[in-house]
């Protein structure tokens, strides 16, 4: 399937970074053609994608976890330590 070209736009406050909505409606392997035209030059990049299902497991959950568990256990961890300590 060929989705066409996208044009991707930036800002003047951030001209440096372009932005583009795409859409892959279909599992697979996919060809990503990016082309550049400049006062510079031209440029081509082709960058395979390979879309699959959503498996369900979000990594920004794990790492909110671990940094709730830690900042639980943390302080608790210290008091026992200064506890042990012989004065």
């Amino acid at each position: 399937m060929i989705a066409g070209p996208v044009r991707a736009t930036n800002t003047p406050l951030n001209p440096q970074v372009f932005d583009a909505d795409i859409t892959l409606t279909f599992l697979g392997s996919w060809t990503m053609t990016l082309e550049t035209v400049s006062e510079l030059g031209e440029a081509t990049l082709v960058v395979p994608l390979q879309v699959t299902e959503d498996v369900g497991f979000n990594l920004l959950v794990v790492v909110v976890i671990v940094v709730v568990v830690l900042a639980i256990v943390a302080p608790g961890w210290s008091q026992m330590k200064q506890r042990k300590r012989p004065t």
